[in-house]
């Protein structure tokens, strides 16, 4: 994922909130997270932040980012993920879309009976029909392991529950993180970064423009 490198500012609630859930990954408890919000308000950056997070709690980290335009490439990312060669991974998929699906629980179920795994899938709001079977089958079986699903959604209007899968999954117990504007005070803190100094009126007026986008501010 491709995220400036800028301070996370504003997100100290979010950001507590992932850390708890990692902690209880950490201690063995499985959890899906699903952290949701408009475009450029900063699903990504605090994804991110809670993969440092993992990384320092000794806890194995695996990422996919859906996009547009090759929507299946995260499930097959995570099939490479654990050592298995791209033309095998997309081959079994191709003959035979259940027996990867799995494939895939008993590569997760083997890995943590060793280590906590957190599993991140960013931009799912691209996903397709096949990661959406994924998702609906793989992810209930595998919260009684110690894995952890964090997935990150643009929230979107016109969105249909039999096609968006995260909206199911926090039906069936997953966690929601909305991300919403960021406050005044976030929006200074994070001008100040930008800019190397302290925003005047001027420049407060203006960033109050960006209706407390990160994206849009920066």
């Amino acid at each position: 994922m491709q995220v400036t490198e800028y301070p996370l500012v504003g997100r100290d609630v979010e950001l507590s909130e992932l850390r708890e859930v990692l902690k209880a990954l950490e201690e063995g408890a499985g959890s899906c997270t699903i952290v949701e919000g408009p475009a450029g308000i900063g699903k990504s950056r605090l994804v991110t932040a809670a993969i440092r997070e993992a990384e320092d709690l000794d806890i194995d980290v695996i990422t996919g980012q859906v996009t547009e335009l090759d929507k299946a490439a995260p499930l097959m990312m995570t099939m490479n993920s654990y050592g298995r060669g791209p033309k095998d991974a997309h081959g079994s998929a191709r003959d035979d879309r259940f027996r990867l699906l799995n494939r895939l629980s008993e590569l997760i179920e083997d890995h943590t009976w060793t280590r906590p795994l957190l599993i991140v899938l960013d931009d799912a709001q691209w996903v397709d029909e096949f990661t959406v079977l994924a998702l609906r089958t793989v992810i209930p079986t595998s919260l009684s392991s110690p894995v952890g699903w964090l997935l990150a959604r643009r929230t979107a209007s016109g969105r249909t529950r039999a096609h968006d899968p995260t909206d199911l999954l926090i039906d069936e117990g997953g966690r929601r993180l909305f991300l919403g504007p960021l406050p005044e005070d976030a929006m200074a803190a994070l001008c100040t970064s930008i800019l190397g100094a302290r925003p005047d009126e001027t420049v407060r007026g203006l960033a109050a423009r960006s209706g407390g986008n990160p994206f849009l501010l920066e």
